[in-house]
């Protein structure tokens, strides 16, 4: 809309002075905020790539390279003085290995989604001596590397994590765990919330909820409520002895 209404009430050939200098400028500035709007907010995700689990975070490489791609095409378009002769060849690479990258991963997907469907389930459970050590291996990513923080954990990534299979790993949960991947991974980050409710004060709920994993602030209530049959609010009341707080709450 603005563009459709700044641009037929000042069209360029009548202001070329105005399009070539202010509009421009105004532009090129809205392009760069979002292009560094778009690096804050990848950066965080960024950090929390591991070098031996870098394959399972190829969506988060693919759009890293487009947003690093838009910065360098923006910058060839803002120093076109200097580098006029290649912004188009520039542009139109990125595109296109943007595009072919993109397309080989989703082929790649589907290839690892059908390979693990296409595993057969066990027809019996794993006995509690032979799941022992999986069970450990199991604990032991989830205390060292604590990847039940990462709100897009799924069962398929875990097991790739762990080199197992996805039935092996629900296998694992439901028969010698009783759990479902959901509340297996709701469980720890509970406790880390637990943990974060009492030792950081002012923090938000929602701030909260995000640092522990999940997705949204409600269902971190459900899932909080159902592991420790209070709220947060009540919870954190409870622990630091605040009566008051808990009838108010």
């Amino acid at each position: 809309m603005l563009v459709l209404i700044v641009g037929g009430s000042l069209p360029y050939h009548l202001n070329p002075e105005l399009w070539g200098r202010v509009f421009y400028k105004v532009i090129n500035y809205n392009w760069l905020l979002y292009t560094l709007l778009s690096f804050a907010t990848l950066l965080p995700r960024v950090r929390l790539i591991r070098k031996n689990n870098w394959r399972q975070e190829a969506d988060l490489i693919v759009v890293c390279f487009i947003v690093i791609g838009n910065g360098l095409v923006w910058s060839a378009y803002f120093f076109a003085s200097y580098t006029s002769y290649i912004s188009g060849a520039l542009s139109f690479s990125l595109l296109m290995a943007i595009g072919v990258l993109a397309v080989l991963w989703h082929q790649h997907q589907k290839d690892q989604t059908r390979n693990q469907t296409s595993t057969p389930y066990a027809n019996k459970k794993m006995s509690e001596e032979h799941a022992e050590p999986f069970i450990l291996d199991l604990e032991k990513m989830m205390s060292e590397k604590k990847v039940y923080l990462d709100a897009n954990l799924t069962l398929p990534r875990l097991a790739k994590m762990l080199s197992w299979s996805a039935p092996k790993l629900s296998q694992l949960l439901n028969d010698n765990l009783q759990k479902s991947f959901t509340e297996y991974i709701n469980a720890y980050r509970i406790e880390h919330a637990k943990t974060l409710l009492m030792g950081e004060s002012m923090m938000k709920m929602e701030a909260l909820a995000e640092r522990c994993g999940f997705n949204s602030l409600s269902t971190f209530y459900s899932a909080f409520k159902k592991h420790t049959q209070l709220t947060p609010a009540k919870y954190k009341a409870l622990q630091s002895g605040n009566t008051s707080e808990i009838m108010n709450s």
